[in-house]
């Protein structure tokens, strides 16, 4: 049982950083919120030369993605705190945590299975 949590922990690691090796400039301006809201509305005018429908993508869900990746990036805890749903935010701190080997940050994760699967994490990491 601890071997697949090991390994699904470090599936989700592995595919968590995967997606943070992407440049984004509005990473680098202090307004990076109203940056965000740019990249996304750039995207769904993007989307519509696709025909993806734009109603299907979620701003929020895409703003928490972003402050995920940024907070992984700039191992900063604390923007994990601005993310809105629970589980992003989670996993946001799970991540940061086995970045920064620092199992305190794990002490912000609402959820006990992965508060302690990061604990284990972060712990084997170090």
């Amino acid at each position: 049982m601890k071997k697949i949590i090991i390994i699904s922990l470090v599936i989700l690691v592995t595919l968590s950083l995967l997606g943070c090796t992407q440049q984004s400039e509005s990473f680098n301006d202090t307004n990076s919120n109203v940056n965000l809201l740019k990249d996304f509305n750039s995207y769904s005018e993007e989307s519509t030369k696709f025909a993806v429908p734009v109603s299907n993508i979620d701003l929020n869900t895409f703003l928490d993605d972003s402050l995920k990746t940024q907070a992984i990036k700039e191992k900063n805890p604390d923007l994990c705190k601005d993310i809105v749903s629970e589980k992003i935010k989670d996993n946001c701190f799970l991540n940061v945590s086995i970045v920064l080997k620092d199992s305190s940050i794990c002490e912000n994760i609402d959820s006990n299975s992965v508060k302690s699967n990061c604990v284990l994490a972060v712990r084997r990491r170090s």
